[in-house]
């Protein structure tokens, strides 16, 4: 099928994912590089042939199919440990699409793990924009929470754990960041016993 529509982000985006499992990072990139070329050649002759009345809505979907192969490179770039990579590709999307709730919890989580006390509160910030696109999303409660933390911001760190964990129960990722914060907290009673969730939640994946 890819031979066929060698830049259909969908099945550009599972080749890629499937090279960066096997530790292919350059082979990934790769089929990145040559699906944003191919794809960019197609949409230019459609624009250039289509009627004026089209062609907006034509650039528009241009626009997301590139964003969408962005996203998609930038999570291979982070599986790399190109973290300086992932995040030239996430501020990428963000200069075409400032409010891609997405590429704001990305570039957050990377910001969290990059480091400094500047880049921590740079990434609270985007992830409270995200969060008012999308106010129930338990992975962006759980990346804000995170980032709370690393801050010493334990009682709001709380808050948004615990949303994310009724939000997605049963997440053994979510489940250790939550246990974290109730250590920090100095509830270790607490802490353990979700510690030991995480491990079954584990266990069951």
């Amino acid at each position: 099928a890819l031979e066929k529509t060698p830049d259909d982000p969908g099945l550009v985006a599972l080749q890629a994912d499937l090279l960066a499992e096997l530790g292919r990072f350059t082979d990934a990139s790769a089929v990145l590089d040559a699906a944003e070329d191919a794809l960019l050649a197609r949409w230019d002759r459609q624009i250039e042939a289509s009627s004026p009345s089209h062609r907006f809505g034509l650039e528009q979907e241009r626009e997301q199919d590139l964003v969408f192969l962005w996203l998609r490179r930038s999570h291979v770039e982070h599986r790399a440990g190109d973290l300086a990579g992932g995040e030239a590709t996430l501020r990428r999307v963000l200069e075409r699409q400032p409010a891609n709730p997405d590429a704001l919890n990305s570039l957050a989580y990377l910001l969290a793990a990059l480091g400094p006390e500047e880049r921590l509160a740079e990434a609270e910030g985007l992830l409270r924009l995200a969060l008012d696109q999308r106010p129930f999303s338990a992975p962006f409660h759980d990346s804000l929470g995170l980032v709370l933390l690393r801050q010493g911001k334990v009682d709001d760190a709380l808050t948004h754990l615990r949303n994310a964990d009724a939000w997605q129960p049963g997440r053994a990722e979510i489940q250790e960041h939550l246990a974290d914060a109730l250590r920090a907290a100095g509830d270790a009673d607490k802490a353990l016993a979700v510690y030991r969730q995480a491990l079954e939640s584990t266990d069951l994946t």
